[in-house]
């Protein structure tokens, strides 16, 4: 039984530790990503601010009312990127933990949030990237990166930024992370 509990221990230790470091190489990278507005501007069709925080999702009712060109300060700027960190990408990288393991570096982590939080845990999981990238056609799904919903020059930009760190540590004449 001691066994047991000790590989549990060193899995909650690897994920601790690959998520302490996802956390802020993520949020630095998404943050690079999005850009930065403390007026809210139009995000087609809907309102948003800071970086890129949909205001028809704000966990306060006051920030529903706001209106395009109203400004709001860095710092509840910053509350609203923790916010959308905590309640969207935090939980569904978890679940893409549990989907394709711990196993690979904190770079793919990297990407899998950036994407979550441009398209939601449910676009990244219904996209054909994501479905390649599962069952190891890691080749198949770098394509598929660059078409996902890359329909203007700044999706088409992100994706590029995002496949460049998707292959850093990928060895393509072995086909595997290291």
């Amino acid at each position: 039984m001691n066994w047991k509990i000790t590989i549990i221990f060193l899995s909650l230790f690897r994920c601790i530790d690959i998520y302490s470091q996802v956390t802020h190489d993520m949020q630095c990278f998404i943050k690079e990503l999005e850009g930065f507005s403390t007026s809210v501007y139009k995000d087609c069709p809907h309102l948003a601010v800071g970086y890129w925080h949909h205001l028809r999702f704000s966990p306060l009712p006051w920030l529903k009312n706001l209106q395009q060109g109203d400004t709001l300060s860095v710092q509840t700027c910053e509350i609203l990127f923790e916010w959308d960190m905590n309640t969207l990408v935090f939980p569904g990288l978890i679940k893409v933990y549990k989907e394709i393991g711990l196993s690979y570096p904190s770079n793919v982590y990297d990407v899998m949030g950036s994407l979550i939080y441009n398209l939601g845990l449910n676009g990244l999981r219904n996209s054909r990237f994501y479905q390649l990238f599962c069952i190891g056609r890691y080749e198949e799904s770098f394509t598929e990166l660059l078409l996902l919903k890359s329909r203007s020059r700044g999706l088409w930009n992100r994706r590029q930024l995002e496949l460049r760190r998707l292959l850093q540590h990928y060895n393509s004449s072995l086909n595997k992370y290291e």
